[in-house]
């Protein structure tokens, strides 16, 4: 989902479970959303939003981006999996403790 006015317009987030939604958000639901969020984060939705005081996204900007698909549901499950494991090795690393070479 992402913010369609205001400071976060553009932002995506993944939410999983039950949730209010208003009309200031566009959301998608379905199977296998790791390769749409993924695919997503190619664009900079952020680009989309226009105004000064609340920036604004229309749903139509959104709905007019050129997505590829794989044809095969497989090989999109495939591909997103691999962009969320990867996202949970960086996660990890980043968490680990910097080695300072000084002691």
């Amino acid at each position: 989902m992402t913010a369609r006015v205001g400071a976060n317009a553009g932002d995506l987030y993944r939410y999983s479970g039950n949730v209010k939604i208003s009309d200031n958000t566009v959301f998608l639901q379905g199977k296998n959303l790791d390769f749409v969020f993924y695919s997503l984060t190619k664009f900079n939705l952020k680009n989309l939003a226009f105004g000064t005081g609340q920036p604004l996204i229309k749903a139509s900007e959104l709905s007019n981006l050129d997505i590829l698909f794989p044809n095969q549901i497989k090989e999109q499950k495939q591909v997103g999996d691999l962009f969320k494991n990867l996202d949970h090795l960086i996660a990890l690393h980043q968490r680990e403790p910097q080695v300072d070479g000084d002691d």
